[in-house]
């Protein structure tokens, strides 16, 4: 029986959120002075095995700013194209995380244009999701995570389905999450893993196809 976790706040109202943005700028800007610090450590490093650690160190936290500036915060007023969004934030989670432990993260999802932080918001939810599929994903081959996004009946719903079964200690940032957006999340189950429904209220139009 799917369970379903819906509540009601206004994001918008929330003065949080521009303080989230802040810090993460700073954050990303942190992340960005060690990448060069190591470096130049590494470029002074006489040993090739030095100079290899320090610059996997370095990647390591390149691709780590990567995925913060994926997920930092917008400004408000901003309408932004969802699928680039995901796309973005597919491919970072994939480099910082997911390729090391030979796990396949697949994204569909329709170009809709949608306010910046209902955007923001989802992200941070599927960064949630994946993270903690991820960290129960079985070993061996077929390590997959599917993403699926499209706008239907007047809301955006975004389904998840991964390989393996549990969904670790992150469900209730999720849940909170969920909340912020008007909307609700089911879980499921199937005989080769779990999925996720999320479900929210659209109030947007579809992007027009074309891209550049």
């Amino acid at each position: 029986m799917p369970r379903d976790h819906s509540l009601a706040y206004d994001a918008g109202a929330d003065p949080r959120i521009d303080l989230i943005a802040v810090l993460s700028k700073r954050m990303i800007g942190e992340i960005t002075a060690a990448v060069a610090m190591l470096r130049l450590a590494a470029a002074d490093e006489p040993t090739d095995a030095a100079r290899q650690a320090l610059n996997d160190a370095a990647d390591h936290l390149r691709d780590q700013a990567r995925l913060q500036h994926a997920l930092e915060a917008p400004e408000g007023g901003q309408t932004v194209d969802l699928s680039d969004n995901l796309e973005a934030l597919c491919a970072a989670l994939s480099h910082a995380k997911l390729q090391r432990d030979g796990i396949h993260l697949g994204l569909v999802c329709d170009p809709v244009a949608i306010d910046a932080r209902r955007c923001w918001l989802l992200s941070l939810i599927v960064a949630e999701l994946v993270d903690s599929a991820a960290s129960h994903a079985p070993w061996g081959e077929g390590r997959q995570i599917a993403i699926r996004v499209g706008v239907a009946d007047g809301e955006v719903c975004c389904e998840m389905g991964r390989v393996g079964r549990g969904w670790g200690c992150g469900l209730s940032r999720v849940i909170n999450l969920v909340s912020l957006l008007h909307g609700r999340i089911e879980w499921s189950m199937g005989p080769h893993g779990e999925g996720a429904r999320l479900t929210f209220p659209a109030d947007c139009d579809p992007v027009p196809t074309t891209r550049h």
